[in-house]
């Protein structure tokens, strides 16, 4: 039995907050440790090469004062991205003290690896909501208590080395790895899935059940699933693979149902080695329609599959099996299965298939049977010839409308029924799907089905490579960043784009001009630096922003501050006077900005140049965007080319022709002098006569 204390957070006598090493980092960020900064918008602690040893102690939960290194009293969510290799450790003696702490819910993403211990402490990590973790390696030290998320764990992708307890189920999914020395869910179900692999001593469920799915590998010593039995303490597997130790088993106080799989015994065991037991009220079943089970190294005599724990067995046949001559040496005898000879013995099954059948329903033509499918199917295009005045609208399995294209899924025979409408009715509204993909990052996004038209691309949700960070989407060959539309008219696929770690944010200041906070830095030119602290930080106090990179001056105002701070952003722009591929051009400046966007703002863009315009031309500057260019509201002045833009990009400073209006006005000038001398002689000559 794992050991977890789980109670509701009370008021914590220093004010509810963040604190990170002993430092309350939302009311005090100039003091963040080092390795580490923190995002507000979205409530993004970034642990980067961090070594954390300082502990916070205060009121936490109602049983009393706790203390963790990362202590988060708030309840809110919570988002840990793991950057690196960074250490949580907790090596105070006193009290009741973790290595994390959360009121809420936590989320544990990111690309690094963080090892946490906690030698005197509850859990190495602990939450009073949900924990996910989605990326990293995590690593309990040895000596610390477990991995405890009192409203469910859920693990996507990553490694985690810890036993696991929670109160309300877990679920391993993903391609992620799970190395225990137990995991146990008080209640809720506990679900394998994907491709997951684990390897634990014990898994243990209290009133829930155990479900195992996908193409996962379990390597297990004992199963104990519904040790507080309910209706819910089932065992169910339809596919991947259990091995189980030697002298091993799996018990189920609840029904057995296998569809799938394989689960493997590696034998010894002088008893039960899978059962099924029912509570006073009823006896559990075991129901094999697919996969196999073997035992190896059996002695004879072995009970492999006990049914039932009642004496004698039940007159219901309990055990139910479906296949020809599944069994090798087994004997089939009052619900359960016995070993005849030493050795190996195994069970195999085919899966049932069923039959999909079409029809008409007053159309003509015909529609192929589906047979042998079980499972997963998708609804076909209609093949039937409509009825008179009548149009194909969708399909009705079991009185349930469907679209071509829908999945059922498929556990008996199914009849699939065609639904005509007047013909004259409008078709329905075509809409389409937008699919994510990773491009070599990890995790999942769930595609974003009946979408039709203006779409906004939405936050990302995939893990990192290694080294690597979100930079935009990429559809078909143009990238837009998050938050920006695209147009749906069939079906797309946005991809992840990925880019180089920026380098980390330099140190900032503020002064205040004109009764106005200006937070400024300095970074180097041609370099994607990390900004998003400044950004932070000034949308706080409602200042603007003024970032030096080489010789180029980049002022945010307060309205663009406001939609960049809070985001996790870097900033890139350098100045190019050779090697241009822009025609004509005499310079080319190149400012990104990746991680958000700032229509509503603008940015006042300073860049030296120090070209004479040759007589007769004008400086101009233009926003290149592919083949077109857009004339942008420049000026030049003591050699300096300014100009306010609301998004960044590529623009080119060329010589042109001087324009009409400029010449008109030069025109207006020297007739206007030409007027001021002609007046002025004839108000001297006339002078000169009165004299």
């Amino acid at each position: 039995m794992l050991l977890a204390v789980f109670c509701v957070p009370s008021a914590d006598a220093d004010g509810e907050s963040l604190w990170v090493n002993g430092v309350d980092v939302i009311n005090h960020p100039e003091s963040m440790p080092a390795g580490c900064t923190y995002d507000p918008g979205s409530n993004t602690l970034t642990l980067n090469g961090a070594n954390l040893t300082t502990s916070h102690v205060a009121p936490f939960l109602t049983q009393g004062t706790l203390g963790a290194v990362i202590f988060d009293d708030r309840d809110t969510a919570l988002v840990l991205n793991v950057v690196g290799n960074s250490n949580v450790i907790n090596n105070s003696a006193s009290g009741e003290e973790n290595g994390i702490q959360v009121a809420g819910n936590l989320t544990i993403t990111g690309s690094g690896s963080l090892s946490v211990s906690a030698s005197n402490g509850v859990c190495g990590i602990f939450t009073v909501g949900s924990l996910t973790f989605n990326g990293p390696t995590v690593t309990i030290a040895a000596g610390s208590l477990p991995v405890c998320g009192n409203n469910g764990i859920v693990i996507s992708a990553g490694t985690v080395n810890s036993s696991l307890d929670s109160n309300n189920g877990i679920t391993i999914s993903g391609s992620s790895t799970v190395n225990s020395g137990g995991i146990e869910a008080t209640s809720g179900i506990i679900s394998i899935e994907g491709s997951a692999a684990v390897e634990s001593s014990v898994i243990t469920t209290g009133t829930g059940g155990l479900s195992v799915s996908g193409s996962v590998t379990v390597n297990v010593t004992n199963m104990n699933i519904g040790e507080a039995p309910s209706a819910n303490s089932n065992f169910s597997m339809s596919g991947g693979t259990i091995n189980v130790a030697a002298n091993g088993y799996i018990d189920v106080n609840g029904n057995i149902t296998m569809s799938g799989g394989s689960i493997v015994f590696a034998g010894g065991h002088p008893g039960v080695s899978l059962g099924a037991y029912g509570t006073p009220e009823s006896d559990g079943t075991v129901t094999l329609t697919g996969g196999s089970i073997t035992v190896n190294n059996a002695a004879a005599g072995i009970i492999f599959i006990a049914a039932s724990d009642n004496s004698p067995p039940s007159a219901t046949p309990i055990l139910t099996y479906e296949g020809a001559n599944p069994l090798n040496n087994l004997a089939f005898d009052d619900n359960q299965l016995t070993v005849i000879q030493a050795g190996s013995a195994s069970i195999s099954f085919p899966a049932v298939s069923h039959t999909i059948s079409f029809n008409a329903n007053g159309g003509t033509g015909t529609m192929a049977n589906v047979e042998n499918t079980t499972g997963s199917y998708t609804l076909p295009a209609n093949g039937f010839t409509a009825p008179a005045n009548k149009a194909f609208k969708c399909w009705s399995v079991g009185g349930v409308e469907k679209n071509v294209g829908d999945v059922i899924t498929v556990t008996q025979n199914v009849e699939v029924t065609a639904v005509w409408q007047d013909s004259s009715s409008p078709a329905p509204a075509q809409t389409f799907t937008v699919t994510f993909d990773a491009n070599g990052g990890t995790g999942e996004m769930a595609p974003v089905a009946d979408v039709s038209g203006e779409y906004t691309l939405p936050a990302n949700g995939f893990t990192a490579p290694a080294e690597k960070t979100f930079k935009c989407w990429s559809v078909g060959d143009a990238q837009f960043k998050v938050g920006e539309k695209i147009n749906v008219a069939a079906n797309v696929t946005v991809k992840a784009v990925w880019k180089d770690v920026p380098a980390p944010e330099p140190a900032y200041a503020s002064d205040t001009v004109d009764g106005k906070a200006v937070y400024k830095n300095e970074i180097a030119a041609a370099t994607d630096t990390d900004v998003s602290g400044i950004f932070t930080a000034a949308k706080g106090a409602n200042g603007a922003v003024d970032v030096k990179i080489g010789t180029m001056d980049i002022s945010f105002d307060s309205a663009a501050v406001s939609a960049i701070g809070g985001n996790t952003v870097s900033l890139k722009a350098e100045m190019k006077t050779e090697g241009l591929t822009v025609p004509d051009a005499k310079a080319v400046i190149e400012v990104t900005l990746d991680g958000a966007l700032f229509a509503n703002g603008t940015a006042k863009v300073t860049v030296p140049f120090t070209q004479e315009v040759p007589e007769g031309k004008e400086l101009v500057v233009y926003f290149i965007n592919g083949d077109t260019k857009e004339k942008m509201d420049a000026t030049y002045e003591n050699g300096k080319v300014v100009f306010t833009t609301n998004h960044f990009s590529t623009y080119a400073i060329v010589f042109e022709d001087e324009s009409d209006d400029t010449l008109m006005w030069i025109e207006v000038g020297i007739v206007a002098a030409l007027a001021v001398i002609a007046i002025s002689v004839l108000l001297y000559l006339q002078f000169r006569r009165k004299a």
